[in-house]
């Protein structure tokens, strides 16, 4: 990795996966994306054409690749295809107005710019602006995690230890409106939101979590038939937890297998996959990061512990480490290979 960045995120991206790298420090320099080769332990960054800069990706219908990017001229919808870059439409005002830290998700042909409390959102070919109500308590951030779902809109946000919260938004074309689903929305979460994700059937599971001053502490929520439930909680400072049986962990990222079943990422204890009656650890010999934070001087190592993980398949994992960068990790042998990747 190159001083003063991160990976953070691993993300699909049509039918490729890509590795997401930030400043470590809030900066203006945008994120990096890298796209990974079939062998998955060589990234080459992404580049927008004539000069823009990619802000975010999100994956469309029929695996679409679409990226929101931004240059002198403004902001630009476009979609990459097999043979390059192809513009697509957006309001003239998105144009002018979409700032720097702007996110781009999409849910098949439903398309959505969140820009704070802004949001620009295209169904059946007809875009619509619209703002997040005053009274929500929400303006996502970058580092906020956002799900769409049809015309709904959910956002975890994290606060660090200060929390989160979870908000769920039903976007309404016909009067242009965000409308907060109570039903849907935790407003008192006294965790972080690290990760959303969305079955088959519609429902939501959010990964939960926070490790602060010897204090580890995790949920995994569910939301169902019309309200949030908590899954699985796992604290140290209660410990032994009845919906957790592994040792206690600060989740901060979660998957569905083929089955549907949720796997987590958990600070000090890696993945874990739930059974159907409990919690096991999958993969051997997980990877002990280490950071060194030389910030105040003296180098003070830190435990540094995966932020996001896909499982690319039965035996294969990405992780992104941090200051560390990304690595392929084989569940079975425990062996890290790290990912190359090239700008």
């Amino acid at each position: 990795m190159w001083p003063g960045h991160e990976a953070t995120m691993v993300t699909a991206w049509g039918h490729d996966w890509v590795v997401v790298v930030a400043p470590r420090f809030p900066a203006s320099e945008p994120l990096k994306f890298y796209v990974l080769g079939r062998e998955r332990c060589q990234g080459k960054r992404l580049r927008a054409p004539d000069g823009l800069k990619v802000l975010d990706l999100a994956t469309g219908a029929n695996s679409s690749r679409l990226a929101l990017a931004q240059g002198e001229g403004g902001a630009a919808l476009l979609e990459h295809t097999g043979s390059g870059w192809k513009p697509l439409s957006l309001p003239p005002e998105a144009i002018t107005e979409v700032s720097a830290s702007a996110r781009l998700i999409a849910d098949g042909d439903n398309v959505l710019i969140v820009d704070r409390s802004t949001l620009w959102f295209r169904q059946d070919s007809t875009w619509a602006r619209m703002a997040l109500p005053d009274d929500s308590q929400v303006a996502p951030i970058a580092s906020d995690t956002l799900l769409l779902v049809g015309s709904r809109l959910y956002v975890g946000t994290q606060r660090g230890e200060y929390g989160g919260l979870l908000a769920a938004f039903d976007l309404d074309t016909s009067s242009n409106t965000a409308v907060l689903v109570k039903e849907a929305s935790v407003l008192d979460l006294a965790l972080p939101v690290w990760a959303m994700v969305a079955d088959a059937q519609g429902q939501i599971w959010a990964a939960c979590g926070l490790a602060h001053l010897g204090r580890r502490e995790g949920r995994v929520m569910k939301f169902r038939d019309g309200k949030w439930a908590v899954f699985a909680h796992s604290d140290s400072k209660s410990a032994p937890n009845s919906s957790w049986n592994l040792p206690p962990a600060a989740f901060v990222s979660v998957q569905l297998d083929h089955e549907g079943r949720p796997l987590v990422l958990g600070s000090g204890t890696g993945l874990a996959k739930f059974t159907g009656v409990g919690w096991r650890r999958i993969g051997t010999n997980w990877p002990d990061f280490h950071h060194v934070d030389d910030r105040l001087g003296g180098g003070i190592v830190f435990p540094n512990e995966p932020d996001r993980f896909v499982l690319i398949d039965q035996n294969t994992a990405i992780l992104a480490a941090k200051a560390r960068g990304a690595f392929l990790y084989d569940l079975q042998r425990g062996a890290l290979t790290p990912i190359e990747l090239l700008d």
